[in-house]
């Protein structure tokens, strides 16, 4: 008989929904007011968005180097003990249903509203919904998936060789250590870091962002099996590495105008992060008494569709607001409460009900299939609505 799921760690869904309230922030406060996307720019051509937004928004992109560290620390613990494929069907469970929502919702906004041709919306909606790497998303915010998916890949391959926990700290090891490897190089180059950081090919092969899978893992490996050294002295050096790239996205960002900003607040929140992860199983009992876990658990789930559909769709409402002289406070305010809605409906009703829909039919196929052996874990994931 399996073993039961653990309960979720409340701090890592809280930690997971402040970062994306912080990405929203960012594309709301900043991005659409400095440097939109076409398809946003395309809803709020004509106005005239003030930048008063700007000082307490900039630093939201943060979340999403702290998405990938939270992705390492629950990956850690869901793949332990897992059949390969056994494991890389739970992530595509996790990844792929809420994706086709949000992507399908991003589709008929967009189509409704006349932000581009048909036709090339369409290719954008199948790209999004295939992972297509080689063509544009159906929202910009999807560039993360890529990330995600081959940091699955990753691991689905290591655990071929191995599924014990310490196995999966040597495989997130290895990972940091090319990914610190890839920047000691960047950096004694003299190439310009940040037309390295934008290189499809460099992220998908997680030389980026590696350090921040690894951080997380080492953390859970700290928490699960105790401090030691080498863990303590992997945690220094990965975490050095990940403010090398967070140094070079604030340098990148300040040659925009009205973008010049210091690297002081994005590595102090990324910080607060880290140690709120490093003390997520600490806080457990305190946040428990507070916190029901249902809620903990619905705020997780939302996470991943507010992420995916607040910036296109959100755009739209506020250029209609603003259309209606409304400000842009207000109707970023209105644009974000509509977007957790819709996280909360898609994550409570809708791709719940598509999941089981498509585990099913992936256990029917696999039940035919020759190499079935591969499928059945000896462990669940004990942090499903984490990774």
């Amino acid at each position: 008989m399996a073993a039961p799921a653990k309960p979720t760690i409340i701090t890592i869904d809280l930690l997971r929904f402040i970062c994306a309230l912080s990405v929203v922030g960012f594309h709301f406060g900043t991005a659409f007011p400095i440097q939109p996307s076409p398809d946003s720019a395309f809803a709020l051509q004509g106005l005239s968005l003030p930048r008063t937004m700007v000082h307490g928004t900039w630093f939201g992109w943060i979340g999403v180097e702290l998405f990938f560290v939270i992705s390492g620390f629950v990956i850690a613990i869901s793949a332990a003990n897992s059949a390969p494929l056994g494991f890389f069907k739970r992530r595509a469970l996790r990844l792929a249903p809420a994706a086709w929502v949000c992507a399908t919702a991003t589709l008929i906004v967009l189509a409704s509203t006349g932000a581009s041709p048909l036709v090339p919306l369409f290719e954008r909606w199948g790209a999004s919904l295939a992972f297509l790497e080689r063509s544009p998303q159906i929202d910009p915010s999807y560039w993360t998936l890529g990330i995600e998916l081959y940091f699955y890949l990753f691991i689905t391959a290591g655990l071929f060789f191995g599924r014990s926990p310490r196995h999966i700290e040597g495989l997130t090891i290895m990972l940091g250590a090319i990914s610190t490897a890839f920047w000691l190089v960047v950096l004694f180059s003299g190439e310009d870091p940040i037309q390295v950081l934008v290189v499809r090919q460099v992220q998908l092969l997680l030389l980026v962002h590696g350090c921040f899978f690894a951080l997380g893992a080492l953390i859970w490996a700290m928490i699960d099996r105790g401090v030691t050294a080498h863990r303590v002295i992997g945690c220094a050096i990965f975490y050095s590495v990940g403010l090398i790239e967070i140094t070079t996205w604030t340098n990148g960002q300040a040659r925009t105008p009205g973008l010049a900003f210091g690297v002081a607040v994005p590595i102090l929140l990324f910080t607060i992060g880290v140690v709120l992860i490093l003390g997520s199983v600490r806080f457990q009992p305190w946040l428990a008494k507070r916190v029901p876990m249902r809620h903990a658990t619905t705020i997780g789930l939302m996470t991943y569709p507010l992420y995916l559909l607040h910036q296109e769709i959100g755009a739209r409402i506020i250029g209609a607001l603003m259309n209606r002289d409304i400000g842009l406070v207000t109707a970023a305010l209105v644009a974000s409460g509509t977007a957790i809605l819709l996280a909360w409906l898609i994550a409570r009703f809708v791709e719940p009900a598509l999941r089981r829909s498509m585990a099913a039919t992936i256990d029917a196929i696999g039940a035919l299939m020759p190499c079935r052996a591969l499928v059945p874990d000896t462990l669940p994931n004990a942090f499903p609505r984490a990774g």
